[in-house]
């Protein structure tokens, strides 16, 4: 084991950027899905990341057909797109949830709208093209070793503005996913708090999907703060936990990874998953012993 970590720690020199960005990627999707665990949208962060790759079919095809602007590279267009669909995707989804009270409606219609048009697209596109799905499997998977620094920079800078916003309107975002019958008759305007928690998450999840991939961004958004509700209820608390556990299991899988010589996204998915079976094992044999 004490070999494992001497390995590890000594592997920054090579993968610190893609270590970096899978832990703060890690604790920003924490934070998100306290959001979309408490408000029922689960499938929201599918649909929105499916949009997003459709976002990163979109340039693949551009830079293929050398349609690409002078002044963006294909990278910087790959994100860029990745982001807008991304985004645009949120939006339409949170105006459909808005128009509702109820959490099933006509944006859960939406969600599964987008996340079928969007994967029927992205294949439809690059079917003819040269590894054209070898590389949207690519984007779907999770592959973190090959992160930039603009990479890190750019999920340093949004994990950042929203610990921020969670600091500043926690207690409303708190109202707003236990009671939003109390928020709307203390003044809150729920549409348009749905749009701007629609556009943070179309841009936090997207900028996730394109630098850490699909599978990695979905199963740190879900598991943990579902992890995290098995630790404490009260929404505030989440809040705390969520990042944290994100964090803690991302690193844990990050050296089992190395260890193992596996692909480090998936397999802090996996140490995820089993914190969360560990947690919910752990929770029922303490319910019983109480009993």
């Amino acid at each position: 084991m004490s070999d494992v970590l001497t390995g590890f720690l000594s592997s920054w020199r090579l993968f610190g950027d893609a270590y970096v960005l899978a832990l703060t990627s890690a604790s920003l999707l924490g934070l998100l899905g306290v959001v979309v665990v408490g408000r029922g949208q689960m499938f929201v962060g599918a649909a929105i990341g499916q949009s997003a790759a459709l976002g990163t079919a979109i340039a693949l095809l551009l830079t293929f057909l050398g349609w690409l602007p002078a002044s963006i590279g294909p990278v910087s267009l790959q994100l860029l797109l990745t982001i807008a669909t991304g985004v645009a995707a949120s939006l339409w989804i949170g105006r459909g949830r808005s128009e509702l009270s109820s959490s099933i409606g006509v944006g859960d219609e939406r969600s599964a709208i987008v996340f079928v048009s969007a994967s029927a697209l992205a294949i439809v596109m690059l079917a003819d093209l040269p590894q054209g799905t070898r590389q949207l499997q690519a984007v779907l998977g999770s592959s973190v070793l090959g992160a930039s620094r603009l990479d890190v920079i750019l999920t340093g800078t949004a994990l950042a503005g929203v610990v921020t916003g969670a600091v500043v309107f926690g207690r409303r975002l708190g109202l707003l996913l236990t009671d939003p019958t109390m928020a709307a008759a203390i003044g809150m305007r729920l549409g348009v708090w749905s749009l701007l928690l629609a556009a943070v998450l179309g841009g936090g999840i997207s900028l996730s999907i394109a630098t850490t991939g699909f599978l990695f961004t979905f199963g740190v958004l879900v598991l943990a703060p579902l992890a995290a509700r098995e630790l404490c209820r009260r929404t505030a608390t989440v809040f705390v936990l969520a990042p944290i556990v994100g964090f803690v299991g991302t690193l844990i899988g990050l050296i089992a990874a190395f260890g193992l010589d596996l692909p480090p996204g998936p397999m802090a998915v996996c140490a995820l998953a089993v914190t969360y079976a560990l947690l919910v094992a752990g929770r029922r044999v303490v319910a019983v012993a109480l009993d």
